[in-house]
């Protein structure tokens, strides 16, 4: 239901190139990503196991020379929304990380968890329907990592050298986990989470927290000018920016687990 929307994001938000890990996806997902995959911005790559979302990452990482082709890694899923504020005057995710200094590995972030809407039906656009989320920070968050320097990477903590940095006011992660009722029965509902737990009403409403307003994404998007994002969309660059996921046995195509890359034009070893 989300994948344009997800990919146009990080496309606008700097990211050059996805990997798309199917998971024994059941849905016609190939015909929204063929303008991508013909731009050469999207790689898709089958695996089948299910459960082993951790294991499905390290194998990307591995097997595609990752850590040797790109600089930054971001592991976040299709519901994961990363945005840089303009606060420090970054006004992309990419920009952002143009500004750490060569000494920080990973770049930690809290999730803000993003509640549901009074309408049953599922909207055109995540981020500009669902605007209420829970009042706190969430415990758990996600991280943007130097890949040279992984190790191994799991869901929400990973081994690394070098140091992190937590920093939830440049840079902001947006959860939508539950989104509309007809997404959770049609999505979420039909399968388990990362270790296979089962997703079911009370889930939901547990989830479905709606104590703050906040609608800083939006602001942003009005605040963009579009020919900008349609040069982001388009553009064909030496530097790469990847995103992994991985496409469930479902009806509705859903990316559920995804790891962002970015390779910039000049490394320093």
């Amino acid at each position: 239901m989300n994948m344009l929307e997800w990919i146009q994001h990080y496309v606008w938000q700097g990211v050059d190139h996805f990997f798309l890990i199917d998971n024994d996806s059941t849905d016609d997902y190939k015909a929204h990503l063929a303008p991508y995959v013909e731009r050469g911005q999207v790689t898709i790559i089958h695996l089948s196991e299910q459960h082993v979302q951790a294991a499905h990452y390290n194998h990307v990482l591995s097997a595609y020379g990752v850590r040797d082709i790109t600089e930054w890694l971001i592991v976040c899923d299709l519901d994961e929304f990363y945005f840089a504020t303009g606060r420090d005057g970054s006004q992309t995710v990419r920009e952002y990380l143009q500004r750490v200094p060569e000494n920080v590995s990973c770049i930690y972030s809290s999730m803000k968890m993003f509640g549901s809407r009074d309408e049953y039906e599922h909207p055109a656009s995540v981020r500009r329907a669902f605007l209420y989320r829970e009042g706190r920070l969430h415990s758990y968050g996600k991280a943007i990592l130097r890949s040279r320097r992984i190790h191994k990477l799991s869901i929400h903590r990973h081994e690394f050298d070098g140091t992190e940095i937590i920093d939830d006011d440049d840079i902001h992660l947006n959860h939508y986990v539950i989104q509309s009722k007809e997404y959770f029965d049609k999505v979420k509902k039909t399968r388990g989470d990362a270790d296979g737990h089962v997703r079911d009403d009370a889930y939901f409403i547990q989830h479905d927290l709606r104590e703050v307003y906040d609608d800083a994404l939006v602001r942003l998007l009005d605040q963009t000018d579009q020919s900008l994002m349609e040069a982001f969309e388009m553009r064909q660059s030496s530097s790469l920016i990847t995103m992994m996921s991985i496409l469930l046995p479902i009806v509705l195509v859903v990316t559920i687990f995804v790891v962002v890359i970015f390779r910039m034009t000049h490394r320093k070893d």
